[in-house]
């Protein structure tokens, strides 16, 4: 988590702080979005990541495991047979009884997703030469409108606009602070299907993106808020220069590809996946800003 000790400090004699601190990773979360037509660079970038390949597990490894979990590959399975504009039923051969259910929920409008389905080897964890991990492989390859997608969520800190405050020796000032803080609506709107989400305006953006990331996030409209400050410098012979600082959020939404369809040689194919940016945001919350100041001499 971002610390205070991460925020920037003063230079010599009290020149600015940097406008921001280095980000910080706070977390990291895969899932798969339903796309308007099959995607054969995402179909291919699926079947790798379950293909047991060593190059693929050291380039993408956070990935991979995410993949070998059953109820998490589930939810791409759910992706594509929620897809409103999919025509054709899913078929995999060799899945047995488990494609009957699958084919029962695409017909169903793919909300008769059920625990039985993890009977397919979903379930089990891949191991590698394993027949269940065959026999996912197979059934991942039919995913042919998911997208695999990771939202990064990462936070710093970022100076007010304004110039740091700059008291002199024995003086009290005010001022007032300014900052813009939240979302805009519009890209609230953007952010959510990349996401893949939805009934934005019944449940709220920050609660359904908290569900997907794992972490509680508040997520303000757009809007300036100002504050008003008094600060004292009862200091003799020294200047007091103030910065007021605000955490930045920033969440990166990027899907996996494959640019090396058709190529047979397994380094290649893995050098060939590649995450491409969907979308992003970032915005400035109100509710953690905090001070830093140092003293030069008059």
């Amino acid at each position: 988590m971002l610390k205070t000790e991460d925020l920037p400090k003063f230079g010599p004699m009290g020149a600015d702080p940097p406008l921001r601190s280095e980000p910080v990773i706070i977390c990291r979360a895969f899932f798969g979005v339903p796309l308007d037509r099959p995607s054969p660079q995402a179909t291919e970038a699926i079947r790798l990541l379950v293909s047991g390949q060593d190059e693929v597990y050291r380039r993408f490894p956070e990935a991979v495991q995410w993949m070998r979990e059953g109820s998490h590959a589930l939810q791409l399975y759910k992706a594509e047979i929620q897809n409103p504009r999919k025509k054709a039923v899913m078929v995999a051969a060799g899945v047995g009884a488990s494609v009957g259910l699958l084919a029962a929920a695409a017909a169903t409008g793919g909300l008769a997703l059920v625990p039985a389905i993890a009977t397919a080897g979903a379930a089990v964890g891949l191991r590698r030469g394993s027949a269940a991990s065959a026999l996912h492989s197979r059934f991942v390859s039919k995913l042919s409108s998911v997208e695999f997608r990771r939202v990064v969520y990462s936070q710093q800190w970022v100076r007010n606009d304004e110039p740091p405050m700059q008291i002199s020796p024995g003086n009290t000032q005010k001022d007032t602070i300014r900052q813009k803080v939240g979302v805009s609506r519009t890209k609230s709107k953007e952010l959510s299907l990349a996401l893949g989400l939805s009934n934005i305006g019944r449940t709220g953006l920050g609660t359904q993106i908290s569900g997907r990331i794992g972490t509680t996030l508040t997520i303000d409209e757009e809007r300036e808020v100002t504050k008003e400050v008094q600060v004292t410098n009862d200091r003799s012979g020294y200047y007091r220069r103030m910065a007021f600082w605000y955490v930045r959020h920033e969440l990166a939404v990027d899907a996996l590809i494959a640019s090396s369809a058709g190529v047979s040689n397994p380094a290649a194919e893995a050098q060939g996946l590649q995450w491409i940016p969907r979308d992003s945001i970032s915005f400035v919350s109100p509710y953690a800003g905090h001070t830093t100041s140092t003293d030069v001499p008059a």
